[in-house]
């Protein structure tokens, strides 16, 4: 699965596979979706971009995170620098 969402429509589409586990829900009342997405936001007067984890079948918000992992950036600059990177 790809989680670059500038590939395809904008958006990663997140199921659960689970079977022993409890399996996240909608949070609204109305919708008892459980599956997820993330989607590229660009908030106004904000200067970085994010990635909203939404309801695939209502679009409800359900948590928000950096566009840019900053790992991976670490990462890309350790190497640049060839200085190693350990976790």
């Amino acid at each position: 699965m790809s989680t670059n969402p500038e590939e395809g429509t904008g958006s990663v589409g997140l199921v659960c596979k689970c079977t022993n586990m409890a399996r996240s829900r909608c949070p609204r009342s109305d919708c008892s979706s459980t599956s997820f997405e993330a989607v590229a936001l660009e908030p106004k007067r904000s200067n970085f971009s994010y990635l909203a984890i939404q309801c695939a079948e209502c679009g409800a918000v359900v948590g928000v995170q950096e566009m840019e992992n900053t790992a991976v950036q670490l990462r890309a600059l350790a190497a640049k620098l060839g200085v190693p990177f350990e976790d």
